[in-house]
């Protein structure tokens, strides 16, 4: 949807970024605490998306609003395509070809498909990026 307003750029405070460290910290490790009870695979899936979105899109949504935590979703959901496309060639080339080569592969791949879904994203809603940080007249 289109967004109901423009988010305006904020000089955040000095407390912002130890703030953020402490709780990316605090959620990594209580999912590596948690590991043996999730598993290899449930504990891999939520350690990589949730952990840093959370952190983020609360961080976003105090300083600026619904509309900032909107946006910082949406930019995530888009760049999960280059993410989910990089483990993807991982998975597929590891066992077949030398590491450096399969992680060069996936290296690749992800550049393409973050072009790709960036060029998407901004063809789509070019307004909404271009003026995050701008107030609305």
């Amino acid at each position: 949807p289109r967004p109901e307003r423009t988010c305006r750029a904020v000089s955040l405070p000095r407390w912002d970024l130890p703030a953020r460290i402490v709780v990316a910290t605090t959620l990594v490790v209580s999912v590596t605490a948690a590991a043996p009870a999730l598993g290899p695979r449930l504990s891999g899936i939520v350690a990589s998306f949730p952990v840093f979105a959370v952190v983020l899109t609360i961080f976003a949504h105090h300083h600026q609003g619904k509309e900032a935590a909107r946006l910082v979703v949406r930019g995530l959901m888009m760049g999960l395509y280059g993410f989910a496309c990089f483990f993807e060639t991982i998975s597929l080339l590891l066992a077949r070809v030398p590491a450096a080569e399969a992680f060069g592969a996936a290296l690749l791949a992800v550049i393409l498909v973050q072009g790709l879904s960036f060029r998407l994203m901004r063809r789509r809603r070019p307004s909404a990026i271009a003026r995050l940080g701008e107030e609305r007249p």
